[in-house]
């Protein structure tokens, strides 16, 4: 039975963290490994997660450089063979999402990358974000891509070196674009996983400039252009 790290960044999270919490407790599969690295909250978080520690296998408070620097240290203590990234606003679509994945995983070896669908809340209602079939740098480029869709194998992230901490939002779409260069290899399984805030830090922050920069470190202009601007010229999604 193939082992699952789920990892949990959290700083001062108190209002979300329970339901992120729960969500993961709640799972079906049995060999899930859950860790929570906490940047040094300063609020109730703390003891929200006190209140389950004896169902998390890894925990560290400590103050860190930013949330992939807390990612990265979640890599390095996961011991599962696939890694997920739940963030403390988000939360699994429902209990036998990590069952579902593990299976697809295990029917499947040698896949290096698993992902599926999210949920996004429009401020009426939840909408599935448009599925993505095919996963390759193309379709990274012209259409972008949820974290929180996928499950990374931990060699994978080893191997690339994690996320750079060069970036404040955009360094998880940064190592995907570097893992699919060296060849990782990914399937998608038409399931839900997870439900999505959309009031992160990404919502927050400058973006913009980061993505185009993310851009142009990882493709050619005449890639970016190909695969962005040209459907875009030709009225093309």
């Amino acid at each position: 039975m193939i082992r699952i790290s789920v990892v949990t960044v959290c700083l001062n999270a108190e209002k979300v963290i329970g339901r992120c919490l729960d969500s993961v407790l709640t799972q079906t599969y049995k060999n899930l490994e859950y860790l929570v690295v906490d940047g040094g909250s300063t609020d109730g978080s703390l003891e929200l997660i006190h209140r389950v520690r004896n169902k998390i296998d890894y925990f560290v408070s400590e103050p860190d450089r930013g949330l992939y620097h807390a990612m990265n240290k979640g890599i390095q203590a996961a011991t599962g063979e696939f890694v997920y990234f739940l963030n403390t606003d988000d939360y699994f679509c429902d209990a036998e999402v990590v069952a579902d994945v593990a299976r697809a995983i295990e029917d499947n070896p040698g896949v290096d990358l698993l992902y599926g669908d999210v949920l996004m809340h429009d401020g009426l209602q939840w909408i599935q974000k448009p599925p993505l079939p095919i996963l390759n740098r193309e379709t990274l480029c012209r259409k972008g891509f949820c974290h929180q869709a996928l499950f990374a194998g931990r060699k994978v992230l080893l191997e690339t070196g994690g996320f750079s901490e060069d970036y404040r939002i955009v360094a998880d779409a940064d190592w995907l674009a570097r893992a699919l260069s060296c060849g990782a290899t990914s399937l998608y399984l038409k399931r839900d996983i997870a439900k999505i805030s959309l009031d992160g830090l990404s919502s927050r922050t400058r973006w913009r400039d980061e993505k185009k920069r993310y851009l142009r470190a990882n493709y050619t202009p005449w890639e970016r252009f190909l695969w962005r601007k040209l459907p875009g010229i030709l009225g093309r999604k």
